[in-house]
């Protein structure tokens, strides 16, 4: 299958990231879990503030994965790395941030949790505790 890596700014970010926190739900603590996950006025808020998103598309078009950093001082923040749900475990999650470590002008850092430090780690992500 083609794929492309490209700029995304629409609500196909929405559906992805809600269906790919789904998964989460339990594990995303309850004070920032939020139906939707993701909404349009936070996506806006998002875009606003400077988070660029990259997703992963089929040769049809169609958004299977996404990632959206911001550069805060010396270092570009990933904000989200979510892949569809159906579309997990086909290395789109791995495209995408081997793309954004390569274009990245600044150190990289995420805040994650434990069980996805050494996948971050297996890139040379720095990990970072956000608050």
């Amino acid at each position: 299958m083609d794929v492309a890596l490209g700029a995304c700014f629409s609500s196909p970010v929405i559906f992805v990231i809600n269906d790919a926190a789904a998964a989460y739900r339990g594990v995303i603590p309850d004070d920032r879990w939020h139906e939707p996950y993701l909404s349009e006025p936070a996506l806006e808020s998002e875009i606003a503030a400077g988070v660029r998103f990259l997703g992963w598309y089929s040769s049809f078009g169609v958004l299977f994965g996404v990632m959206g950093t911001q550069d805060v001082r010396d270092v570009t923040l990933i904000h989200h790395a979510y892949v569809l749900t159906a579309r997990r475990r086909r290395g789109i999650g791995s495209a995408l941030i081997t793309a954004l470590m390569g274009s990245a002008s600044r150190h990289a850092k995420h805040a994650v949790a434990p069980s996805a430090r050494m996948a971050w780690r297996t890139f040379g992500c720095n990990i970072c505790r956000c608050s």
